[in-house]
């Protein structure tokens, strides 16, 4: 067990494994955690293995791995930090995840071929927030700067999400295409400016995190749930869908997730 500084409380403490998703979602086989370190000559990123990682285009052979015996996951969080979560947030996560990939056969199924195309995802009778504050632990677990959650994560009433972000949400109908991309990335624009986004993904749900503290422009795109962090604590609702894009498997360009005419 390292010792190091919790990404969610901020204080110096030994640090536990964070699963991601949730060990209840059936992450808890033996996986390999991929590095864009070159494995020879300098050690430095390897912008080729990058590239081929995040938009599936060749294999990752020559990418140096580690064998994780635990699933997917890091070792970010503090053990008080990592029980609160699990207490308070994980098992409305898993009810939704479960929920969708047991109805995957017929669901997903069906939608494979609509990329392009928005599904309904109906939320009644379920817990918004909660399920919305264990997404946002994945990315402060993943992505570094995020301290500014502390408060939002660890008082489960607490609804003040920082303005700084907004949270997208979308389908992977591939239920084989387990990936999880950490950290914070920057889309650069030809005439100037950046859009700063993280992303996460674990089929049939994916999500990207967009810093508007750091960006000088946003997307317009589908999926996006910030305002589910509104929601009070135990609220359910009688109705309520969200309407997702479908995004491929294959496609691993985070800004253009989204960019849909018929998804709101």
């Amino acid at each position: 067990m390292s010792v190091g500084i919790c990404r969610i409380c901020g204080e110096r403490k030994p640090l536990t494994f964070e699963h991601i998703p949730p060990r209840a979602t059936g992450n808890d086989h033996t996986v390999k955690v991929y590095t864009a370190y070159r494995e020879h000559g300098d050690g430095g990123l390897n912008a080729d293995a990058i590239t081929r990682s995040m938009f599936g285009d060749g294999d990752l052979d020559d990418l140096k791995y580690r064998q994780s015996q635990r699933g997917m996951g890091v070792e970010t969080i503090c053990r008080d930090c990592n029980s609160y979560l699990g207490i308070n947030y994980v098992q409305p996560f898993v009810g939704l995840f479960d929920d969708v990939r047991q109805s995957a056969t017929n669901v997903l199924a069906e939608i494979g071929g609509r990329k392009g195309q928005a599904v309904g995802l109906d939320l009644r009778g379920f817990p918004p927030l909660a399920f919305f504050k264990q997404v946002v632990s994945n990315f402060c677990a993943t992505a570094d700067g995020m301290l500014d959650c502390k408060d939002f994560l660890l008082d489960r009433e607490n609804t003040d999400f920082p303005e700084r972000y907004r949270l997208h949400m979308f389908i992977v109908p591939d239920l084989g295409a387990y990936k999880l991309m950490t950290g914070w990335m920057a889309y650069l624009f030809k005439g100037g400016g950046a859009c700063c986004l993280a992303c996460v993904e674990y089929p049939p749900f994916g999500f990207v995190l967009y810093d508007r503290g750091r960006s000088s422009s946003l997307p317009d795109r589908a999926g996006d749930i910030t305002e589910l962090s509104r929601c009070p604590w135990g609220y359910r609702p009688e109705g309520m869908t969200l309407c997702l894009p479908v995004v491929d498997a294959g496609d691993r360009q985070p800004y253009l997730w989204g960019r849909y005419p018929d998804a709101v």
